[in-house]
Parts: structure tokens; sequence; C-alpha cells
């Protein structure tokens, strides 16, 4: 290994070149040392990306499934980590457009819990949010979950930046009364 592959971090870091020739060949000892050199980056930015121990846990093992599987297509060994990082962002893109609705809810209990100081549940929320008129759950949705900022989604939705506040503050407004008229303090 040469001084500068020493001072490589994360998926710029790059296996020996026995290691990746025993990958590419789909033996045990490169797929070995591919996890044990990636694995905690891949774990790290599925977490970061999902907030979710469990759910990250399963996209890294797809992760290396789909190493296993395509391992003979990567042609340069310092494209491994680079291959591996775009994975897991596919694999959490691709969570979250099979359970749009389950992180949306999940999210905005958070939201609403730290906006309005009431412990708010996932059932609590999936029903106020059912209520809501579908712009003002598409606004909760990009702004909570997306992280969009409103002058963003104003552009996707043909509306004012100060409108998709609004609607956003509304939305959580009602929500926060319906949660009082059930008798959350």
């Amino acid at each position: 290994m040469t001084k500068q592959q020493n001072t490589l971090k994360g998926f710029a870091k790059h296996l020996s070149e026995c290691e990746f020739n025993a990958l590419i060949k789909g033996k045990h000892l490169g797929f070995t040392a591919a996890y044990k050199m990636y694995g905690h980056c891949v774990f790290s930015l599925a977490w970061y990306l999902t907030k979710d121990h469990g759910l990250a846990e399963d996209i890294m093992q797809k992760t290396f499934e789909k190493l296993l599987q395509n391992s003979s297509t990567i042609k340069q060994r310092e494209t491994l980590g680079g291959w591996l990082k775009q994975c897991v962002i596919n694999e959490t893109a691709s969570w979250f457009r099979k359970h749009p609705q389950l992180y949306t809810i999940s999210e905005l209990s958070e939201e609403l819990s730290n906006t309005s100081e009431l412990p708010i549940t996932t059932t609590l929320a999936t029903g106020c949010l059912n209520q809501l008129p579908i712009h003002a759950k598409n606004v909760i949705y990009q702004h909570v979950v997306l992280g969009e900022k409103h002058s963003e989604i104003a552009l996707k939705m043909g509306i004012e930046a100060d409108h998709s506040r609004q609607i956003y503050h509304r939305a959580v407004k009602q929500i926060r009364q319906w949660l009082l008229a059930k008798g959350l303090k």
C-alpha cells in the first residue's frame, strides 16, 4: 500500500490488487476484505440518510448483496468505494419510494412534537394527516420528509413561497387543534 492510499478515508479507500482480484472473481477473501474496509462507511451513510438503525442495517445488507451479485462488473478497484456509495443512495431512495407514507407519518410525528411540545404518536399523526386537504399534505411531506425549502415547494406547486409557508403553518396549527380537542395537553 502506498503512502497516499494510507491517507485515504471512507469510500475513497480501495482494496489491494490481490483483494480486488479475489472480489471480482467471487472469492470469499475479496468480499470479506471489501466488507471490512467499507462496512462502516456503508452503514454510516445509510444511517445518515434514514436516521433509523434497523433500516440502515437492511440497506447495508442489500448493498453488500448487490456487491456479491455484481462484483464482476466493477472494472477498477479505485471505483469500488464510489460504486458502493451510489448503491447505498439508490437503495435508500428505493425504500423511500416504496414506503413514503410510513416515513411521512414518522417524520410528521417528530416534527409536530418539536413544534407543539405535545407527545404525538404515529397513530395520532396518521389520523390528523389524513384529515388535511391534499395540498397541505403535499407541503408537509415535501418540507418535513424531503427537507425542501418553501421556495422549492412553491416552484413545484406553482405558488408563492409565502403561500407554501402559510399552508404549512396552518396545517400544523390545525393538527395541534385536533390533538388538543382529543385531550392531549
